[in-house]
């Protein structure tokens, strides 16, 4: 019973993504679309990370429901998934796991094999599997257990051949964050952060004020990774990701926000063009003037007050501290750093929110980076 339902959520997780793309002519899906780009993705909790390819004809759609380990995409009518199982009865027979999950998948999709090879991911075992049927379904998938996970990355269409290059290219993609055990935590850089460009005070982020409320929630086991794998946090929850361009010729903003028992948790960051490069190579420290200037409009837009201010080592590299006072009581404790040409800022806010905390300097160390 415990192999057939598994089987069942391997096959619905793959399969139902592509539905929609059955009517898409087959003389059409067939012709090669070159990839022009790929859309990083990690998991929330940081267990992997895959690279979901980008086309002419149609940008990837991203399904991921929250608190979900498993991932899937739509890419020019076919299906490229990564489905994660924690199998708390396996008995640790890779082999016939493998087996029978492909005894199923054949017996489901009315198809044949026509290859099989043994892979390996680091030292965990896995297996590469090709399915097709006479209808025109085609299917290539790696399976790894990794402990008693089961991971199972495919590409699949359901009436037509597959771009195999860009099959493959998905399926090579996948990387494994934390093995079977937490993600670590990437030894702190020992070198000064770059000179770095900057965005304009308009654009600053926004950062809503929370309801008061006189408990700081506990953070937990919880490692929050973004989509894009390049950074991490530990959070009581999983936030909403969003993009915005408040400046049409300015940035887009990526933002992460969660708010638990009235504590705001927030992570934005934008990446610096050429505008914000030319401002940044013409100051003596373009890290002090960024923040100078993000500290001035938070003032002047929100009518706040600075508690403090200081440098601080931010995820191992140099960066800022402050903490502002809003007139409505609520705090906001936040730090700037630079990586490259991205510009990040984290942020916890709330009433009972100050700086010495220990659980909110808990929340702000344990943001670290990724790439």
């Amino acid at each position: 019973m415990l192999l057939k339902n598994l089987c069942k959520k391997l096959l619905f997780a793959a399969l139902v993504p592509a539905l929609p793309f059955a009517c898409v002519s087959v003389g059409l899906a067939q012709e090669a679309s070159p990839v022009l780009a790929l859309n990083r993705f990690a998991q929330y909790q940081g267990r992997y990370a895959v690279s979901f390819p980008i086309t002419q004809a149609y940008r990837s759609q991203i399904h991921n429901q929250p608190n979900d380990m498993s991932v899937s995409a739509d890419v020019d009518g076919a299906c490229y998934a990564v489905v994660c199982v924690d199998m708390n009865e396996f008995d640790g027979n890779a082999d016939k796991l493998f087996d029978d999950v492909e005894t199923y998948a054949q017996r489901a999709n009315h198809a044949r094999m026509v290859r099989q090879a043994p892979l390996a991911l680091r030292s965990f075992p896995g297996r590469e599997v090709e399915l097709e049927n006479d209808n025109g379904f085609q299917r290539i998938s790696r399976d790894y257990l990794v402990g008693r996970r089961l991971y199972k990355i495919s590409a699949q269409a359901p009436a037509r051949k597959l771009n195999r290059e860009m099959a493959l290219e998905f399926l090579d993609s996948f990387a494994l964050l934390d093995g079977n055990a937490p993600a670590p935590v990437p030894a702190p850089s020992a070198e000064p952060a770059p000179a770095a460009p900057t965005i304009m005070p308009s654009a600053a982020p926004v950062v809503p004020m929370p309801a008061p409320q006189a408990t700081i929630p506990s953070l937990g086991d919880h490692r929050y990774v973004n989509r894009r794998g390049e950074y991490f946090m530990e959070l009581p929850g999983t936030p909403s990701e969003s993009s915005t361009r408040p400046d049409p010729k300015g940035p887009e903003l990526h933002s992460a926000e969660l708010i638990v028992q009235g504590v705001g948790y927030f992570v934005t960051y934008f990446q610096m063009g050429s505008r914000e490069m030319d401002w940044a190579n013409v100051q003596t420290d373009p890290l002090a003037a960024l923040f100078s200037l993000w500290k001035q409009d938070v003032v002047q837009n929100f009518h706040a007050s600075v508690s403090y201010e200081r440098h601080a080592q931010v995820a191992g590299r140099a960066g800022y501290e402050a903490e502002f006072v809003l007139p409505n009581g609520t705090h906001h404790v936040a730090r700037m750093l630079m990586v490259g040409r991205r510009c990040y800022h984290i942020v916890v806010a709330g009433s009972d929110v100050t700086g010495e905390k220990p659980c909110v300097r808990a929340s702000l160390d344990s943001f670290g980076i990724i790439d």
